[in-house]
């Protein structure tokens, strides 16, 4: 909820839950759906003694929205021990980016994400890598070119799940909620936990000023 996750997923993943669940509602009449939400602080002893709380006191039946890998596995364990379901969204360096500086190579694929894609980014713009070579993020968001700058983007290939500016669909979505998203709306993560496959894909190069 407040670690370097916390603009991709967090309370926008929250807010999703809560969306889906009220729309299985109106479509199931008498359906009863709580969303329980926790900060595991990305450290898997957290993490997985809320989701046994959750599993044996609660008596949750799923848990979404895992994007640190270390929580994702033990908590995934867990689940599967007590035949539930769990959905898991699963450091750059400067000596790395030096080597790859160094190398010859005409692309350089980040696979990392969250705060250590953000600080390869610029670090990478500031040796001068984008001069030499493509750079591409595998898993880079909205809220992270916000936090890297759109000079220092400028040129970055990468994916999105979701972008909240593609057409008047996604724009509908993004802006017609009855909650209030506040920026989690612009993520593939938060529309990936309110799961609506009508909702498309993008792909995109290069730093949107828009966004």
């Amino acid at each position: 909820m407040a670690g370097p996750f916390a603009d991709q997923v967090g309370p926008g993943s929250v807010v999703a839950a809560r969306l889906a669940a009220e729309d299985f509602a109106t479509e199931k009449s008498g359906l009863r759906v709580e969303i329980l939400s926790a900060d595991h602080q990305n450290k898997p002893d957290i993490g997985t003694a809320i989701a046994r709380h959750w599993v044996d006191v609660d008596g949750i039946g799923a848990v979404v929205d895992l994007p640190n890998s270390a929580v994702a596995l033990g908590v995934s364990g867990i689940m599967r021990e007590r035949h539930r379901v769990a959905l898991a969204s699963s450091a750059a360096t400067s000596s790395p980016l030096v080597q790859a500086q160094s190398s010859g190579a005409k692309a350089l694929a980040l696979a990392n994400t969250g705060a250590d894609a953000i600080n390869a980014v610029k670090q990478a713009g500031e040796f001068g890598l984008r001069r030499r070579m493509e750079i591409a993020a595998l898993f880079m968001q909205i809220s992270d070119i916000q936090a890297i700058g759109l000079e220092s983007a400028q040129g970055l290939l990468l994916t999105e799940a979701f972008y909240w500016d593609l057409n008047d669909q996604t724009r509908a979505f993004s802006g017609g909620s009855p909650l209030a998203w506040g920026d989690g709306c612009r993520h593939g993560p938060s529309r990936r936990v309110f799961g609506d496959p009508r909702l498309p894909a993008s792909g995109s190069r290069g730093a949107h000023p828009g966004g």
